[in-house]
């Protein structure tokens, strides 16, 4: 917006997205759920960006190459580019899931990075629900099944991610996010934690939800205890997995306390 070119300091915010989903995830075309506009309309400038092997970025062959290292390093490129562009000292970074891990290591670069806010994460210690799940041999069976390192998802796999949504949020995401994505974010959650906490060396914000069905408030206080600097937590009473896609309150709360937190 004019307002982010106006504004004093300039700020640019880049949000990254879990597993099976886009960037666009952030900017779900429902009033409450539009991400980026909600970040523009504060006055910084609001990118999202696609890993590789997911959404319009780029598919190596082996869908099982683009490490976590990797797409640190692809999203550093993202970092320097939007500092270049949009003439800004610093990027405030916002991650969720395992998108929220390459958020957190990018914060290592405090020269470029000026805060970082996860959400929706899976530190050490999951859930019976996930290790039942997700992280259960059967899945890691079902992962090594596919001959490319590519999950080509359909719409029932998003469907306990949707239960909490409203309508027309819950009928969005089950049509636009099915689609080809590499399968390294599905194999890392085997070996937790799945990045390094620690090096991170701006200050930071965890979002939690306190009905997530994966991780516990315990485990979002180990993160907060291992983080590399200061970082405040917010629990949403009521919220789930991703709360900023789940009904008011929850979206209002989430984006409230980011926002609060950007100082935007």
């Amino acid at each position: 917006t004019r307002r982010a070119w106006r504004h004093h300091g300039r700020r640019a915010v880049l949000m990254l997205p879990g597993p099976l989903t886009t960037g666009e995830f952030y900017q779900i075309p429902v009033d409450g759920y539009r991400g980026r506009d909600i970040v523009a309309s504060e006055g910084a400038f609001a990118f999202t960006a696609d890993f590789e092997g997911t959404g319009e970025s780029s598919y190596p062959v082996d869908g099982r190459s683009p490490s976590q290292a990797s797409q640190v390093e692809a999203m550093r490129v993202v970092v320097r580019y939007i500092r270049l562009i949009r003439d800004v000292r610093r990027v405030d970074v916002l991650g969720e899931s395992w998108g929220g891990g390459v958020a957190a290591e990018l914060c290592a670069d405090a020269h470029r990075v000026r805060s970082c806010v996860l959400a929706s994460m899976l530190y050490e210690t999951p859930t019976d629900f996930a290790n039942m799940t997700f992280r259960s041999p059967g899945f890691h069976g079902f992962l090594d099944s596919m001959p490319d390192g590519y999950l080509n998802t359909f719409p029932d796999l998003y469907l306990g991610l949707t239960m909490p949504m409203e309508p027309a949020v819950s009928a969005w995401t089950l049509v636009e996010m099915p689609g080809r994505y590499t399968t390294v974010p599905l194999y890392d959650v085997f070996d937790l934690p799945c990045f390094d906490a620690t090096s991170s060396r701006v200050p930071g914000l965890l979002v939690q939800g306190a009905l997530d069905p994966n991780q516990t408030i315990d485990d979002a206080l180990a993160l907060v205890a291992d983080y590399g600097d200061e970082m405040a937590l917010t629990v949403i009473e009521g919220g789930g997995h991703i709360p900023r896609t789940e009904p008011p309150p929850m979206n209002d709360v989430y984006w409230d306390s980011v926002l609060d937190f950007l100082d935007l």
